[in-house]
C-alpha cells in the first residue's frame, strides 16, 4: 500500500536524557537510536603489519619511560635549575616517539647511555677515591650507594635500549606505513623486554 510518498523516519524518544540536565550543562534529548545511552565510535581498524605493531609497541613504552623521566626531571628542577636539560632532552624523547621522529628518539636514547656511563664512573671513581684514602668514616654508606647506582645505569641502559629498538624501527618503515600508525587507533599494548 505504497501511496507514493516517501515513509517519515522512526524517531525514539529516550525516556531518560543521554546527559543528566543541570544548571550549567544541559544536552537536547537524543533522537534516532534505539538506545541512547549506548555510544557507538567508529575507527579506523587498518590492520598493521609485524613491523608497524613493533613500532607502535615501542612506542608507548618509550613514551611511558620518557614520562618517569619527565616526572623526575621535574622534581629534581625544584632543587637545581641545571635539570632542566635532562628535563628537555626526556620531554624530546616523548615527543620524538608521540611523532615517530628518528632524530629525537636517537638523541635520547644516546642521553641515557651517555648519562648511565657517566653516573656509573662518577659512582666508581667515588668508591675507589674513598677506599684508597681510608675515608670510610667520612661517608659509611659508600656501598650501597655503589649498588644503588649500578641499579639505577642498569635501569637506564633498559630505557636506552628500548629508545634504541624503536629508532631501528622507524627508520625501516616508509613515511606512509608512519602515517598508516599515527592514524590508527589500536589498544595500548606496551613491551617490557
Amino acid at each position: 500500500m505504497s501511496t507514493g510518498q516517501p515513509t517519515k523516519p522512526t524517531y525514539y524518544q529516550p525516556t531518560t536524557p543521554a546527559y543528566p540536565a543541570d544548571s550549567y550543562n544541559s544536552a537536547p534529548p537524543t533522537y534516532g537510536t534505539p538506545y541512547p545511552d549506548q555510544v557507538y565510535v567508529t575507527t579506523n581498524q587498518a590492520s598493521l603489519n609485524d613491523d608497524e605493531h613493533q613500532c607502535y609497541r615501542l612506542s608507548k613504552t618509550v613514551k611511558i619511560f620518557a614520562l618517569i623521566d619527565i616526572f623526575f626531571g621535574c622534581i629534581y628542577f625544584w632543587f637545581n635549575f641545571w635539570f632542566i636539560i635532562p628535563l628537555l632532552i626526556a620531554s624530546l624523547g616523548y615527543f620524538g616517539a608521540k611523532n615517530y621522529n628518528s632524530c629525537q628518539v636517537l638523541s635520547y636514547a644516546i642521553y641515557q647511555v651517555v648519562n648511565n656511563l657517566g653516573r656509573l664512573g662518577f659512582a666508581i671513581w667515588a668508591y675507589v677515591s674513598i677506599k684508597q684514602n681510608n675515608q670510610e668514616d667520612q661517608y659509611p654508606n659508600v656501598d650501597a650507594q655503589l649498588t644503588f647506582t649500578v641499579l639505577l645505569v642498569l635501569l637506564g641502559l633498559y630505557i636506552a635500549r628500548f629508545s634504541y629498538r624503536l629508532w631501528k624501527a622507524i627508520n625501516k618503515l616508509t613515511t606512509d606505513q608512519l602515517v598508516k600508525i599515527i592514524s590508527v587507533d589500536h589498544p595500548v599494548q606496551i613491551m617490557w623486554w
